[in-house]
């Protein structure tokens, strides 16, 4: 369990991750480095642990009677989970979302099983010497392991659903459904990194082949793997001949100020650019309003704007590391990538690599033209088939596929993993 978060967030790639989430927040930042010390000896990993129990808001109650608990505390997360239960609905499947915070009752009755709270303390012990963020993440998964199984103990659950598996609160759900003998599904949320962990789930539901072949690459997996798309209908084809006349830029979570800032004044002097469309991450808490200051010609754009319509207002957009390029591509509008907008390094999820977008990190936006559209030729729609699993498969297939992988999982006696 501790060693799928070292995996990802003790990676030298995230060392800084904190710093840029929170860059106006220095107090935040302070109390969180001070948290983070926690881990240093025995004494103050158990209070910790306790401390993240009690107060932690991703820590949630579901039915305890329901066959089925979805869990995922964000908003992406929530809206693949809701796609998996409506495939159940047909079923005679008792369902739950863990939406609610978790009472302070069941978070004293968590911190009360005091053996448990030593067995972790102790796996904790040879983390005592890692960095702020990874430390943070390990104390909140023990924290999660901790409340979860004691919730799932006293529960009739048969499945745990969750659309994540790389973060504390899933990764502590995960083991503790596990301990439970209640078997688990992760519903793929996001693009995978090769910094994620082995699959190790009962059932696995990924959004296309080329996630199945990082995880392939990655070590051994457990279970059942379906194709189940994020996308219910087929793709547009790339508007590859029109003039560019209206740009979009996505903001990643952690974006780069100041080299935002000049990719959209090298897009002003481009001349027949008549609007620069800046979309912000949903995630992010302040709407960067310097960047409409820049130009009369950029408008950033509502947070709560359907990606669909976004794209459809673009000729061209501007990516950084996120999976937004799958669903822009989706819809029918050509990008590229540009890995200086934000700070998790280059090509973090291999899109470039893949040959899925033309790499524009070190050649100025200026230079833009037309025929950035050629680049999605025909070899071009054999790669995005990997991406996009509705290129060419049936999506009632799929969904059938995926649906039938859970309700196997139903009917067996125990896990597989």
């Amino acid at each position: 369990m501790f060693a799928d978060i070292e995996r990802l967030w003790g990676n030298e790639a995230y060392s800084d991750f904190q710093r840029h989430l929170w860059p106006q927040r220095p107090l935040t930042l302070l109390a969180l480095r001070i948290f983070a010390r926690g881990i240093k000896t025995s004494g103050t990993r158990f209070l910790c642990i306790a401390i993240a129990t009690m107060l932690h808001p991703h820590l949630t109650t579901f039915d305890s009677t329901a066959d089925a608990i979805f869990y995922g505390p964000s908003r992406n997360n929530d809206d693949v989970l809701r796609r998996v239960s409506e495939l159940l609905k047909k079923d005679t499947i008792n369902q739950d979302f863990a939406s609610q915070k978790a009472s302070l009752r069941d978070r004293l009755r968590a911190v009360r099983r005091l053996g448990r709270l030593r067995e972790l303390t102790l796996g904790l012990a040879s983390y005592k010497d890692c960095g702020t963020l990874l430390s943070i993440q390990l104390i909140i998964t023990a924290s999660a392991r901790l409340y979860f199984e004691r919730r799932l103990h006293h529960s009739k659950a048969r499945i745990v659903v969750v659309a994540n598996d790389h973060s504390p609160m899933q990764v502590g759900l995960r083991d503790a459904a596990y301990v439970c003998d209640v078997r688990c599904v992760y519903c793929q949320h996001a693009p995978i990194s090769p910094l994620y962990p082995p699959l190790r789930f009962d059932v696995s539901l990924l959004s296309n082949p080329a996630s199945l072949d990082i995880y392939k690459a990655l070590g051994p997996t457990t279970g059942d793997i379906a194709i189940l798309p994020p996308f219910l209908t087929k793709p547009t084809p790339i508007r590859s001949d029109r003039p560019i006349k209206k740009v979009g830029i996505c903001l990643s979570r952690v974006w780069a100020r100041e080299a935002v800032s000049n990719r959209i004044k090298e897009l002003c002097s481009l001349p027949g650019i008549t609007a620069i469309l800046v979309r912000w991450h949903p995630q992010d808490q302040a709407e960067p309003t310097e960047l409409a200051q820049l130009d009369p010609k950029v408008e950033v754009t509502d947070s709560g704007e359907v990606l669909r319509s976004f794209a459809r207002r673009c000729d061209l957009v501007v990516v950084p590391g996120s999976g937004v390029l799958v669903e822009l591509l989706h819809h029918g509008t050509a990008c590229v990538y540009a890995g200086d907008l934000d700070e998790l390094g280059h090509d973090p999820h291999g899109f470039v690599a893949s040959g899925l977008v033309p790499d524009c990190t070190n050649t100025s936006l200026a230079t833009l033209t037309a025929d950035v559209g050629t680049f999605f030729d025909s070899s071009w729609a054999r790669t995005y088939k990997r991406f996009d699993a509705t290129a060419d498969k049936s999506l009632t297939v799929l969904e059938k596929e995926a649906r039938e992988a859970i309700l196997r999982l139903l009917d067996r006696g125990s896990r597989v993993a």
